[in-house]
């Protein structure tokens, strides 16, 4: 009976570590694929009023904005991927000095929750005048 037990005890284990395998696999196939589900894009003129990075495996910097409609201001939270370091200096020094900005973005619906926000920044541009 001990035989019989510790056989069926093994077997439970390897089909966990299988199934363990592939909900992982499953994971990160998920999050490589949400990054070419872009449905759209979009330009925002706005004033960036926090960053900051995060991820321990997926670093990004997360953006907070504010940018004013006809008669609201609204907030909104960007990502920016740290393989641009250009683009994290620009808007670092756009918040120090309170610059309003132009950004462009590309919008993600569909994104693994690790990776940031759904709207990735693309481009900035300052506001003249």
């Amino acid at each position: 009976m001990d035989r019989r037990m510790r056989r069926k005890l093994d077997r439970d284990v390897k089909v966990l570590l299988i199934l363990g395998i592939i909900a992982a696999v499953v994971i990160l196939g998920a999050s490589c694929f949400t990054y070419s589900l872009k449905t759209g894009s979009g330009t925002h003129e706005c004033t960036v009023y926090a960053m900051e990075d995060s991820g321990l495996i997926w670093k990004t910097w997360t953006v907070w904005v504010t940018y004013s409609g006809q008669m609201t201001t609204n907030e909104d939270t960007y990502t920016v991927y740290p393989d641009n370091p250009a683009m994290v200096e620009q808007l670092r020094t756009a918040m120090v000095c309170h610059q309003r900005v132009y950004i462009d973005y590309d919008y993600y619906p569909v994104h693994a929750p690790w990776i940031g926000a759904d709207n990735v920044i693309t481009r900035i541009t300052n506001v003249t005048g």
